[in-house]
């Protein structure tokens, strides 16, 4: 992982990343927000059926609402089918504590109904 994503740091213009499938657990997040803060126009990260915790996953959404530029495209972070046992609690949690949207109807991929940093 830590040379994929030393190559992708390279690439400031960067604006998607798949990594789904990948195992990636809890120990991948500090590198995983070190990248998304180097490239800050990034528009999508994949990372759906790895082991990520809820814990893990806090810890992204934290990061990236607190470096995302305001009125910056969201980031769509795709964490779905992970180790969080409660995907729903976790989701309105996030939504509560930080700039997240599940992505509502009225959202589109690259911009936010409520004006978030980060959809789910």
């Amino acid at each position: 992982l830590a040379r994929v994503l030393e190559l992708c740091a390279r690439s400031p213009a960067l604006k998607v990343l798949k990594l789904f499938k990948n195992r990636l657990d809890d120990s991948a997040v500090p590198e995983l927000i070190a990248l998304m803060e180097r490239c800050p126009g990034i528009r999508e990260v994949h990372l759906s059926h790895n082991r990520l915790t809820g814990d893990g996953i806090t810890q992204m959404v934290e990061a990236v609402s607190q470096s995302r530029p305001k009125r910056s495209e969201p980031l769509w972070l795709r964490v779905e089918n992970n180790a969080c046992q409660t995907q729903a609690q976790l989701l309105w949690d996030l939504e509560q504590r930080f700039s997240v949207c599940p992505r509502r109807p009225s959202c589109s991929q690259f911009t936010c109904c409520m004006g978030c940093k980060v959809h789910l």
